[in-house]
């Protein structure tokens, strides 16, 4: 289970994710992709924080 805290952070990595892709990959399935790709790489709090802070480098904010 995730907590409140670790929900919000996977929304905003899925929203980091999304904002990431060209215009045209921007669609619902892409999107269910994304998330899926998340959810499962993110099983542990460990690898919830490895992951955090590899999309960090791959897709920084602006």
């Amino acid at each position: 289970m995730y907590t409140p805290e670790d929900l919000l952070m996977l929304g905003r990595l899925l929203d980091e994710a999304v904002v990431a892709l060209p215009d045209c990959m921007r669609t619902p399935a892409n999107r269910t992709a994304l998330a899926t790709l998340i959810l499962e790489r993110t099983s542990a709090a460990d690898d919830l924080r490895s992951f955090v802070r590899l999309m960090q480098l791959v897709a920084p904010s602006t």
